[in-house]
């Protein structure tokens, strides 16, 4: 069986990226809400300054078989088309990402991290 995996990249933009990029597929404009991205360590961090909404870096999909993915330390982060999340009709989720965290799961979970295609302003 195969499905997708999320790498965060270390480019802010396409203007950014040192490799070829061929056969890759890569998601730029995602906007990361109830936590702060680290972009040097690649993991999430705390919100610095209450800023509630951080642009993410280039996020990198990869077609991976499900038996290989290291589950270990990431969260299955829900990606929402805007701040509402879903609406009455349940319309919304769009798919989930995988974060790296050094911290418990449950703190980000607790804390409603998410990802958001659109930001309210």
């Amino acid at each position: 069986r195969t499905t997708f995996y999320t790498h965060v990249t270390k480019w802010q933009n396409i203007n950014d990226i040192d490799e070829p990029i061929q056969n890759i597929c890569l998601i730029e404009g995602l906007y990361l809400e109830g936590a702060g991205w680290d972009i040097e360590n690649n993991c999430l961090i705390e919100q610095t300054n209450k800023q509630l909404i951080q642009m993410m870096p280039l996020i990198k999909i990869i077609p991976i078989e499900t038996y290989r993915i290291n589950r270990n330390n990431y969260l299955a982060t829900p990606v929402y088309i805007t701040s509402d999340r879903r609406n009455a009709m349940g319309i919304g989720f769009v798919f989930e990402a995988s974060l790296y965290t050094k911290k418990d799961l449950s703190h980000w979970i607790l804390n409603g991290v998410c990802l958001l295609l659109n930001t309210d302003s």
